[in-house]
């Protein structure tokens, strides 16, 4: 009967600290899908402020930039109210706060870390670099570039599947 006591106490430990793990990464990971909203709201205006149109990249979703503002409401709200239980009455639990919204304030500050740390500088609109380098690379690599012909019938069959 001791053992099943104990065994259920060590459970129950394990329990909160698996859920207090999946709080922390699902923080983690809707943080991330805000940051690349974010990014993706840049690089929108940087495009505009250069007066480089959309239509010249290879790839172009619509409704923009209103999805990438979507977005990153809408991950930020989630984080936000990821762990609002603890804030409803006799529900106040430290480590689950902790562990629902460590990740807001770790996320900035690694962010603002590494730019100190990095001596690196927050880029005006207009002089952001799209283009120069990696427009150079890109082209060498496409010119030299030799599609390979598949040789064998399951080769071909995946050519045919998923063509290049």
């Amino acid at each position: 009967m001791s053992v099943a006591i104990a065994s259920l106490g060590i459970k129950q430990h394990l329990r909160r600290y698996c859920n207090g793990s999946f709080n922390l990464v699902t923080a983690s990971q809707v943080l991330n899908w805000a940051v690349m909203a974010f990014t993706y709201i840049r690089f929108y205006y940087a495009l505009k402020a250069q007066g480089i149109s959309r239509d010249t990249l290879p790839y172009k979703g619509f409704w923009q930039p209103f999805c990438g503002y979507y977005a990153l409401t809408g991950s930020l709200i989630v984080v936000l109210i990821g762990g609002y239980t603890v804030f409803l009455d006799g529900n106040w639990d430290v480590p689950n706060f902790l562990f629902s919204y460590t990740m807001v304030g770790v996320v900035p500050a690694l962010f603002v870390g590494w730019k100190v740390y990095h001596r690196t500088q927050w880029r005006k609109l207009e002089e952001i670099d799209f283009f120069e380098r990696e427009r150079a690379i890109v082209d060498r690599y496409e010119e030299q570039y030799v599609e390979e012909v598949p040789r064998t019938r399951l080769g071909r069959f995946w050519s045919f599947i998923f063509p290049s």
